[in-house]
């Protein structure tokens, strides 16, 4: 997972984002798809509208922390690496820019530990 502490406007942006990546994809036939853009479509199915509604009824400058699966945040920085941001869709990339940097994968952390333990 990907965690990512965002604004209400961030996540507004974010789910903006997905939504207009989704809707230029579906007019397209799938073999033309980009597998990006099938990850977020999934990705936004699971978000209910009581949801999206709780989120737009934080506190406008507080971060709040959301968890994004590994895929989907990769899915979503690709596609805005060829998109024209604005405004809080640049803070939002900015931010999953960072935690990209920043993520150590748990499995190779874990296996490295264990390679450690076994050698000595």
């Amino acid at each position: 997972m990907i965690s990512l502490k965002l604004t209400p406007n961030e996540f507004k942006a974010l789910i903006l984002f997905v939504r207009g990546v989704v809707d230029i994809q579906s007019r397209l036939p799938i073999m033309d798809q980009h597998l990006s853009g099938l990850v977020l479509e999934q990705y936004l199915g699971k978000w209910r509208p009581h949801q999206l509604l709780a989120w737009g009824q934080r506190t406008a400058g507080k971060e709040f922390k959301l968890n994004l699966p590994l895929p989907v945040a990769k899915a979503l920085w690709q596609e805005m690496q060829y998109s024209m941001l604005m405004g809080w869709q640049q803070l939002l990339l900015g931010k999953l820019d960072q935690a990209l940097i920043n993520y150590r994968n748990p499995l190779l952390e874990s296996a490295t530990y264990a390679a450690a333990v076994l050698d000595s």
